[in-house]
């Protein structure tokens, strides 16, 4: 089963540096990774990736970010950042994808805040049967 921030958030960076921004990928890699850190160090990111390559991108069943988990899901604030920085928000798809990504980090501060949780709070749990 893959990982939906994997897969969201390796979607996002192979649109950035294949077809937004403006250059090679190779060079727009080295943008966005730079880009990147700079919003880890601004939000205080702990699981940081240490380095970017393309072929973190993808995988032979498709696009997917590789890492691991705590480096996938610490990177969605990040590129969330960084995506109002490279995105043109004129763009009704651009506006699409900031949301999500906005509602995907939303998501995660909810669970960190509730890890003894089962359920997320509010949510009735039927009993089985």
């Amino acid at each position: 089963m893959e990982s939906l921030p994997a897969v969201l958030y390796g979607s996002v960076m192979y649109l950035l540096v294949h077809y937004v921004m403006q250059g090679t990928p190779a060079e727009n890699l080295t943008k966005l990774w730079i880009a990147i850190k700079r919003a880890y160090d601004a939000l205080g990111t702990k699981n940081r990736y240490s380095s970017m390559k393309l072929t973190m991108l993808s995988t032979k069943g498709g696009i997917k970010l590789r890492g691991t988990a705590a480096e996938v899901r610490a990177i969605g604030a990040a590129l969330h950042v960084v995506w109002q920085q490279f995105g043109n928000l004129r763009l009704e798809l651009h506006r699409k994808i900031e949301l999500c990504l906005r509602l995907s980090v939303r998501m995660e501060d909810i669970l960190d805040k509730h890890p003894e949780e089962f359920v997320l709070p509010g949510v009735r749990v039927s009993p089985q049967k």
